[in-house]
């Protein structure tokens, strides 16, 4: 179907109440074209919301229904057709993933904040030939498309109609519905708005999973520190959480206990129990968590202890020297010290990451990536795990920390 002359109309709510409509004209030779950024984006399963029994359409002139035995092996399964939405975005800004795609215990970071919910409102075909190979005619579809967070599945925040039309050539063996909504997907990504308002609604998304600021303390600041001085507070910042579903790491950002870790590290646990180097322990008490940038703060009850001040990990270049302190593998290797590199400064889903070839294992997770002045400059996150693969550690900068867990320092 050309695109020459077809209006579409964005009904957008956001975080606030109701409070604009734009309406955009695609015109194929008059679009502005605009630099785009590419957004991660869930697709949900194609629902069918046409009864049953209500005509779809005629096959050598005898009307048809979705209850006609064998239909479904004609129009398309449900449970397939969002693949063709994910086919069908590839190569453009939206990079999608289909909800059965992605695994329960994904990392917030790489789990989508924004989804799309395709629904086929109506559906109607005329179409001669003995079988769904030799089948032609026009094929007419009209799909709702709906756009959610992530964390607010049942608000729509816009809802754009899409209507297609194809002429189906002898000799496919496609089902109906599936190069419809291959159009439809070319026609959604053809808005020439869409791009800007993903982008804005899932940064206002993000922007709040910050929560309110939350002062941990004075701001420490480091002299010149040896090498060898750098090891003995790393080790002593760096503790070692317990709980009955996992183990990880942790880094103490301030003397009366403010610790930093990993949300997966702490996720559904009950009691956490914080292990210091001196075999110290203290039950700790979750403050604030952000899941989708996999991070959260922990409170123990302490004092004077030993705490590593961040450094600024924009200023980490490749190349540099780092440090990686935590507990791999089991709590009797506890407070171990890596060396390695800075490998690469990388942004996935928009997210920065910080690539290194430090040794890092399971049970690193939450413990610290510190440069030769002693700084955090990351939090150890997650690793490849391929057979063959070593050296492809990965961590969230000292800087994304800061920000999406809206710590606040007091100057001293």
């Amino acid at each position: 179907m050309s695109l020459n002359k077809l209006s579409i109309v964005l009904f957008i709510l956001s975080f606030s109440p109701f409070y604009s409509i734009s309406q955009t004209t695609i015109s194929g030779n008059d679009s502005i074209v605009k630099k785009q950024e590419n957004i991660l984006v869930m697709v949900m399963p194609v629902e069918y919301n046409f009864h049953e029994k209500e005509p779809i359409g005629t096959i050598k002139n005898k009307k048809k229904t979705r209850s006609d035995k064998g239909m479904d092996r004609i129009i398309g399964f449900e449970g397939v057709m969002d693949h063709y939405v994910e086919l069908s975005f590839k190569g453009t800004y939206i990079e999608a993933e289909t909800e059965r795609s992605i695994s329960d215990d994904a990392l917030g970071i790489f789990v989508p904040k924004v989804i799309i919910s395709p629904v086929i409102e109506n559906l109607n075909f005329v179409l001669t030939g003995k079988d769904l190979h030799s089948y032609t005619g026009k094929c007419t579809m009209r799909s709702s498309w709906k756009i959610y967070l992530v964390s607010e599945k049942e608000i729509p925040l816009a809802n754009i109609t899409i209507n297609t039309s194809i002429q189906r050539p002898y000799g496919t063996s496609d089902y109906i519905i599936e190069p419809l909504i291959k159009e439809a997907s070319k026609q959604i990504i053809s808005i020439d708005t869409l791009n800007e308002f993903l982008l804005r609604i899932e940064s206002e998304y993000l922007s709040k999973t910050k929560g309110k600021a939350i002062n941990v303390g004075d701001l420490i600041v480091l002299n010149h520190i040896e090498e060898k001085d750098i090891f003995k507070k790393g080790v002593n910042s760096v503790v070692t959480i317990n709980h009955s579903e996992a183990m990880g790491s942790g880094i103490i950002i301030s003397a009366d206990g403010y610790i930093v870790t990993n949300y997966h590290v702490i996720q559904d646990a009950k009691n956490i129990i914080v292990r210091t180097n001196n075999n110290s322990e203290y039950i700790a008490e979750v403050i604030k968590i952000n899941a989708d940038y996999d991070l959260a703060l922990l409170k123990i009850k302490g004092s004077s202890l030993q705490a590593l001040p961040f450094g600024n990990s924009d200023l980490a270049d490749i190349g540099d020297d780092v440090y990686a302190i935590g507990t791999p593998l089991s709590n009797s290797l506890s407070q171990s010290v890596s060396k390695g590199i800075i490998s690469g400064k990388r942004t996935w889903n928009r997210n920065k990451i910080i690539q290194t070839d430090v040794s890092i294992n399971s049970g690193n997770s939450g413990g610290a990536l510190i440069n030769k002045s002693g700084q955090i400059i990351g939090i150890t996150t997650f690793k490849v795990g391929y057979r063959g693969y070593e050296g492809l550690g990965f961590c969230i900068p000292s800087n994304t920390i800061i920000e999406m867990l809206h710590l606040e320092f007091t100057a001293p």
